[in-house]
């Protein structure tokens, strides 16, 4: 089984390439930031790759949206969180 790689900043840019990078290797990928449209938009083109991603919109800075993302990915990732 592949890791599953948490993208924290997943947004255009560096979160972007990054899940790339390791979603192209195998790995699903848990998408993390502000902005569920954006994040979306995202999640859409790596899928169009083949890639498996989530979304997980949460403002980390936030105590109580870091344990609402990682609350979600332990639902999608059969609490299987390898990378972060």
């Amino acid at each position: 089984m592949s890791s599953t790689i948490a993208v924290v900043g997943a947004g255009p840019g560096l979160g972007r390439a990054i899940a790339r990078r390791f979603g192209s290797a195998g790995h699903p990928v848990a998408l993390v930031s502000r902005s569920q449209d954006k994040l979306e938009a995202i999640a859409a083109s790596l899928r169009g790759e083949g890639i498996t991603a989530s979304v997980f919109p949460a403002d980390v800075g936030r105590a109580w949206a870091d344990r609402h993302a990682v609350g979600g990915g332990r639902r999608a990732w059969a609490d299987r969180r390898d990378v972060l």
